[in-house]
Order: C-alpha cells, then structure tokens, then sequence
C-alpha cells in the first residue's frame, strides 16, 4: 500500500508510524519494498516504541518522536526552508 501510494500521489516523502512494539517489523518490511522498488522518496518513521537507533538500523532517511519534531525533520530532509 505504501509503494502504490507514493506512485499514485508523485511522493517526496512517506512518514511511517508505530504505536505499538509488534508492527516495528513490519516497518522494517515496508522500507526494504520500498527501496527495493526505487522509488525516490525519503523514509521517516516515528512512534512510541521507535527509536533513532532503530530507524537507522532499518534504514529510514529520518526519525521524529512526536508531530512537532516530524514536521522539522521532513523540512531537512526535502531541503524546505
């Protein structure tokens, strides 16, 4: 659902959110797809059992820990002032 989305709306970004500790894996699933596709685009995820440790190490282009801070760090990461 997240490559036919980005397909289907030309997307810069995708954000991915986790509330609970068991769809982490599933994260880590969609962003291998993802890259696997070559779809240009930049991964965020965030959630309350996510980490920046985790994000790197399923290879997310960012991590944010709330919506204020998701918004700034997709700002950077697409370069928007």
């Amino acid at each position: 659902e997240f490559i036919k989305a980005c397909r289907e709306n030309d997307a810069d970004l995708v954000g991915i959110s986790a509330l609970l500790s068991t769809t982490m894996l599933n994260i880590e699933t969609a962003i291998k797809r993802i890259r696997e596709d070559k779809l240009d685009v930049k991964v965020m995820v965030g959630g309350n059992p996510l980490t920046p440790e985790f994000a790197e190490e399923i290879g997310a282009d960012g991590y944010a820990p709330d919506g204020y801070l998701a918004v700034k760090k997709a700002k950077e990461l697409l370069n928007i002032d």
